[in-house]
């Protein structure tokens, strides 16, 4: 009798276990997708030592707070914040872009509420993440890959448009997990046969601060 009392709780526990993680992945789901973000001041900082084509077409982004570094294209730049209430709680967000010579490039990161991320595995996380993106972009997914940067989990994701009015052709996105924050790399390509030197560049620059 005992040890069928031990065997309820133990199957209770795990059930809510699951429960939350579910909760979390749908507070992921919704919780991600920006819609009505603020403009914040400019935190980009010029280069100062790198090559004279670099310096003239790339600046360092120094994101102390946010825990990055990067390259963003120096034509035009700017950011969005926001702040979204969930299921498992608040998600805050930003986001840095960059756009040059018919690209755009994009660094997200979402620090992701305590609860949630305790209890939803890091799979379950990254693939969520994954949906997230595929949606807000209106993407059709090609390609999805679990991989590590350094220390941390992630995945690539590539995707095409599903929209006839959107100016780019391809999308790759780099995903990376560290802690309770999640980065989200992203990096278009119009489709006009340009080469991959932008887009390694870009990538290539990410650095987590520790």
């Amino acid at each position: 009798m005992q040890r069928a009392h031990h065997r309820g709780l133990c199957s209770s526990a795990a059930r809510h276990l699951v429960s939350v993680a579910v909760a979390f992945a749908c507070a992921l789901s919704t919780g991600l997708t920006a819609s009505a973000l603020e403009p914040t001041p400019d935190t980009v900082v010029p280069a100062t030592s790198e090559a004279a084509e670099l310096a003239g077409r790339w600046q360092h982004l120094e994101a102390v707070t946010e825990g990055f570094r990067g390259l963003l294209p120096r034509d035009e730049t700017w950011e969005e914040t926001g702040l979204r209430e969930t299921i498992a709680g608040t998600v805050a967000e930003k986001k840095y872009f960059g756009r040059s010579d018919g690209r755009t490039f994009s660094i997200g990161l979402h620090d992701l509420p305590d609860l949630g991320r305790f209890f939803a595995p890091t799979w379950l996380v990254l693939k969520t993440a994954k949906k997230n993106v595929l949606r807000t972009d209106a993407g059709r997914e090609i390609s999805y890959e679990r991989r590590r940067f350094g220390d941390y989990p992630g995945a690539l994701l590539t995707f095409a448009p599903t929209r006839e009015s959107d100016d780019w052709r391809l999308m790759e996105v780099q995903l990376v997990l560290v802690g309770q924050r999640l980065y989200v790399l992203k990096a278009s390509d119009p489709g006009d046969g340009a080469d991959r030197v932008d887009a390694d560049r870009f990538f290539e620059s990410f650095e987590v601060i520790d």
